[in-house]
This record gives C-alpha cells, sequence and structure tokens, in this order.
C-alpha cells in the first residue's frame, strides 16, 4: 500500500486522477476515480486498456449525474440544498452550463431526477407542472448544447454530450481549486 498524500496537492491529485491511468491494487485511488472508470465504460471504452465497451446510456448516464453529485459536494461542501449544489456546479463548470437559451443546469438536474428517483423520463415536482424528457446519444462536438428544448412542450439531454461536458468540468474545477487557496481547506475537510 502506497502511503496517505500529505498535503492539499497530493490530495488533489488523487482525487483527480485520470481513469486511463492504471492503479495497482491494493493502492490509493478516489471515489471520482472509481467513479469515472465506471462511467468511461457505461459510455463505450474501458479506459484501462482502451478497448471498445457495450454501450449502456442509462446507468452511465446516473454515473454522470452521481459524481455531478460528489463534485458539487466538494464545490460547496454538505452545506445547504443539494438541487442549488448541483446546478451551481454545471452552470460554474460545464461547457454549456451558463447557456442563455435553455436553463441546462435545471434540466439536467430534472433528468437526474426523473432517472435516479422515477427511473423514468418526467419531472413532476416542478411548480409549473410536469415536464417531459427524453434522451438522445448523437454528439457531434462541443458547440452542441447538452439540452435541447423541442416543441416547446419536451427536453431532450444528449447523454454522449452529458459525459463529455461532465469529463470537460472535472478539468475547469481541478485548475478553479488549485488557483483558490480559499478553497483547499474545504476540500480537505471533503476528502
Amino acid at each position: 500500500m502506497t502511503a496517505a498524500p500529505r498535503d492539499v496537492f497530493d490530495k488533489i491529485e488523487l482525487f483527480f486522477k485520470d481513469p486511463h491511468v492504471p492503479t495497482d491494487v491494493p493502492g490509493d485511488f478516489s471515489t471520482l476515480y472509481l467513479l469515472r472508470k465506471d462511467a468511461w465504460k457505461c459510455y463505450g471504452c474501458d479506459p484501462s486498456n482502451g478497448s471498445a465497451t457495450t454501450l449502456v446510456l442509462f446507468p452511465g448516464a446516473m454515473t454522470v449525474f452521481c459524481g455531478i453529485d460528489l463534485l458539487a459536494k466538494f464545490y460547496e461542501s454538505d452545506a445547504g440544498k443539494v438541487g442549488d449544489r448541483f446546478k451551481n456546479y454545471v452552470r460554474k463548470f460545464f461547457p454549456s452550463g451558463s447557456d442563455p437559451v435553455v436553463d441546462i443546469p435545471t434540466h439536467i438536474w430534472g433528468l437526474r431526477n426523473s432517472l435516479m428517483h422515477s427511473f423514468g423520463m418526467r419531472d413532476r415536482k416542478k411548480a409549473a407542472g410536469e415536464v417531459c424528457y427524453g434522451i438522445k446519444a448523437d454528439q457531434l462536438s462541443l458547440d452542441d448544447l447538452v439540452v435541447e428544448l423541442k416543441k416547446d412542450e419536451w427536453y431532450v439531454v444528449d447523454v454522449l454530450m452529458l459525459h463529455a461536458e461532465f469529463e470537460a468540468s472535472i478539468e475547469e474545477f481541478k485548475k478553479h481549486i488549485l488557483r483558490t487557496p480559499g478553497l483547499h481547506s474545504q476540500f480537505c475537510d471533503m476528502w
């Protein structure tokens, strides 16, 4: 077993370790590292060796939602409401999180709740009435939106874009923590 990390920078490196880099077992690795390895497998690539895997998109999306929950806790701690933390993380770190046309954080949160709690595609907790979701998997580029409004009735989330934006957000969040010394103690507390 390797020695435990000694300072905040060691912990940050271990937490954000690339899931494509192998880790010896037994060894030190983070929850985020393991979660990302599983997400990559769900999205069609075994990060250990680069081989193709079968796409399993519902579990993949659910894994990404868990990852956002985890990162949001490291961003804002355990304080406050889960939904607010989740949406704040998406708004701040997802490439399309602050899109002015579609409230992407709200709809990623809505689909998360629908899949994780109802195992369906309807968010019935909206004060303005039910919101319906659909999913698709046709990521073209990071210039595409992860959430689109269809026929002013329902929202479609591209689950491949969801994964791509999640991975992009991790790199941005790591940079944010490294350059914000005020977050170092909070990061260690969550560690």
